[in-house]
């Protein structure tokens, strides 16, 4: 009985320790032969699931280098002056949300730029506006600034795109309400930012 036992431990640790890689440590791109004749089940995960982003719905904003859809129909397009474009929204949450786009005019460097046009969001807000976290939409990477608005949390989101004439591209999302609501808004419009 203990030498069956014994060999089914050692059996069980070369099993264990052939699906853990090589000799030297790099993953084993064999896998190792399954003895097991009940159902395979499914492993368990214990990390959180991704969050559901809502679906934008809402009218489509446009510039050369991109466009992005409003969260719903609630909100109203504007056009600016030189050819950004914007959206509002009155109710029950009140908010603003644009997409613009300027040729690069000093450094094509995302974080120069980055550091620049973050100098020029705080002298021109009324409100202080900071560094978030660095994110890649649709391919492309870009850089973030948060804050907090008379109105609600405020969020941008600066890339530059094209090589031989860069151009930056900016979607900016201001919200009343609450920070829950405002990120369901700036993930939705995120998610459908499409790169021309």
């Amino acid at each position: 009985m203990r030498t069956r036992v014994a060999i089914a431990l050692l059996l069980s640790l070369a099993l264990a320790t052939a699906g853990c890689g090589g000799e030297d440590g790099s993953p084993s791109s064999e896998a190792a032969p399954s003895t097991s004749t009940s159902p395979s089940e499914e492993p368990s995960s214990s990390s959180a699931p991704e969050p559901q982003v809502d679906e934008a719905t809402g009218p489509r904003l446009k510039v050369p280098e991109a466009a992005i859809r409003m969260p719903d129909q609630d909100w109203i397009v504007q056009i600016r002056d030189g050819g950004s474009q914007s959206g509002a929204t009155y109710g029950s949450q009140t908010g603003y949300i644009s997409i613009s786009s300027f040729p690069v005019l000093s450094s094509p460097d995302l974080d120069e730029y980055a550091d620049l046009t973050l100098e020029a969001f705080r002298d021109r807000q009324g409100f202080d506006v900071g560094p978030g976290e660095d994110l890649e939409v649709g391919g492309v990477e870009g850089r973030t600034f948060v804050g907090t608005s008379e109105r609600g949390p405020y969020f941008v989101f600066l890339a530059i795109v094209g090589t031989t004439e860069a151009s930056t591209v900016e979607v900016e999302v201001e919200t009343s309400g609450s920070v829950k609501a405002h990120q369901r808004a700036v993930d939705s419009v995120l998610a459908s930012l499409e790169w021309r």
